[in-house]
C-alpha cells in the first residue's frame, strides 16, 4: 500500500471546545503517522487550531510493535489513541484489557462485512493483492497454485511477525488450503526473493526491480494514477478470492482525554477526511463518501476472505509455525 501523502485541502471548519493545554497522544503504525508530518501538516494544524489542542504522534513498525509497547506500560501508559492495529491482531490488545469501549454509531459504517464491535472503529480498509509494473512482467497468475506452479515468477512477502500484510497473507493462504497451506508454502520458497520487515521495506526493492511481484492491496495502484498520472502498476486479481484487511483505532481506558479522543475518532470518520485519505493512503473508506475517478480503474474482488476472529486468536501462532517450518525445512 502506498503510504504516502501530497498535500490536502483544508476540511471544512468545525468547532471543537477542548481545554487549550490538552495533548492528543496517539501511538500508530508509522503508515498512518505519515499524514501528520511536518511537511505535509495542514489536517494535523487544522484539528490542533480546532480544539485547541496538541497532537503528538509516536510511530512504531507495525501492530506487533504497539502492542509490546503496550503490553510493558499497561495501565501507565500515557497514549490516549491506538490507531494500525487491524483485525488480525485486535485480539492480543483486547487481552491486555486496555481498550475503552466507544459510543460510534457503527450503523454509518460502510464495509464488505458486517462489523459490530463495541472497542474497535474501522477506519479504512483494503484487499490483498500481489502488485507488479506491466512493463515489465505480463500474464500474472490468477491463483496461488498458478503462482507456485511457475518457480521463474519471483515474489517479495513480509513477516507476518512484524508486518499486518504477512499475516494477512497467511491467513488468506490458510483459509484457502487448510490442510494443504504446508504444501503450499513449501512450493512458494521458490518463488520468494526475501521476506522484509515492513510494506516499505518491499517496496523499495520492488521498486528497484528486485522481483517480479509484491503482497501489497488491490487498490495500491491507485498512488501511480492519481499521483504520478500512470498506470503502469496492476494488482493481480485471483480468482480464489481476496483476504480483507480492516484499519482499526480505539482509545484506551487510561487515557486522560476521553473527550479529545472521541473528537479525534469523530475527524476520522468524517466524510472529508475519509475521502482525502482514499487519496493519500490509497484504501478504501469507511463511511458514505466521493472517491476518486481512479478507483474505478482497479477490480473489486468477487469473493471476500475474512478470518474469524476466534479462529485467529486461537491459530494464529500455530499458522506463523507453520509458515516458519515451510521456508526453513527441506
Amino acid at each position: 500500500m502506498i503510504r504516502l501523502l501530497i498535500a490536502f485541502v483544508l476540511l471544512p471548519t468545525i468547532v471543537f471546545a477542548v481545554n487549550p493545554e490538552k495533548k492528543l497522544i496517539i501511538y500508530s503504525t508509522k503508515s498512518f503517522a505519515c499524514i501528520w508530518k511536518e511537511d505535509n501538516s495542514a489536517l494535523k494544524n487544522q484539528f490542533e487550531e480546532k480544539c485547541s489542542c496538541k497532537i503528538e504522534f509516536h510511530s512504531f513498525d507495525g501492530a506487533n510493535t504497539i502492542i509490546s509497547r503496550l503490553m510493558i506500560e499497561g495501565g501507565n501508559s500515557p497514549a490516549d489513541l491506538i490507531m494500525g492495529i487491524d483485525n488480525n491482531f485486535k485480539d492480543k490488545i483486547l487481552d491486555l484489557n486496555l481498550i475503552a469501549a466507544h459510543q460510534i454509531d457503527e450503523s454509518k459504517l460502510l464495509l464488505p462485512v458486517a462489523w459490530h464491535d463495541s472497542y474497535f472503529i474501522p477506519y479504512d480498509y483494503g484487499y490483498l493483492s500481489f502488485i507488479y509494473n506491466s512493463k515489465s512482467f505480463s500474464n500474472p497468475p490468477k491463483s496461488f497454485k498458478e503462482l507456485a506452479a511457475n518457480s521463474k515468477i519471483k515474489i517479495i512477502i513480509q513477516d507476518p511477525r512484524s508486518s499486518s500484510l504477512g499475516m494477512g497473507l497467511i491467513a488468506w493462504i490458510k483459509l484457502l488450503y487448510q490442510d494443504q497451506s504446508v504444501d503450499l508454502w513449501k512450493a512458494l520458497k521458490n518463488n520468494i526473493v526475501t521476506v522484509t520487515k515492513s510494506w516499505s521495506d518491499s517496496y523499495n526493492l520492488f521498486s528497484k526491480g528486485e522481483a517480479d511481484m509484491m503482497l501489497s492491496y488491490s487498490s495500491s495502484p491507485i498512488y501511480n494514477i492519481i499521483h504520478k498520472n500512470h498506470d503502469d502498476i496492476k494488482a493481480a486479481q485471483f480468482d480464489e478470492g481476496h483476504f480483507l484487511q480492516i484499519d482499526l483505532m480505539a482509545k484506551l481506558k487510561s487515557s486522560k482525554n476521553q473527550e479529545l479522543a472521541d473528537l479525534f475518532i469523530d475527524f476520522i470518520l468524517s466524510a472529508d477526511f475519509q475521502q482525502k485519505l482514499a487519496v493519500a493512503n490509497c484504501m478504501y473508506p469507511v463511511v458514505d463518501t466521493i472517491l476518486p475517478k481512479a478507483y474505478s480503474s482497479i477490480f473489486t474482488p468477487s469473493k471476500v476472505i475474512i478470518a474469524p476472529d476466534e479462529q485467529i486468536k486461537k491459530d494464529r501462532n500455530l499458522w506463523v509455525q507453520e509458515w516458519l517450518g515451510s521456508l526453513i525445512n527441506k
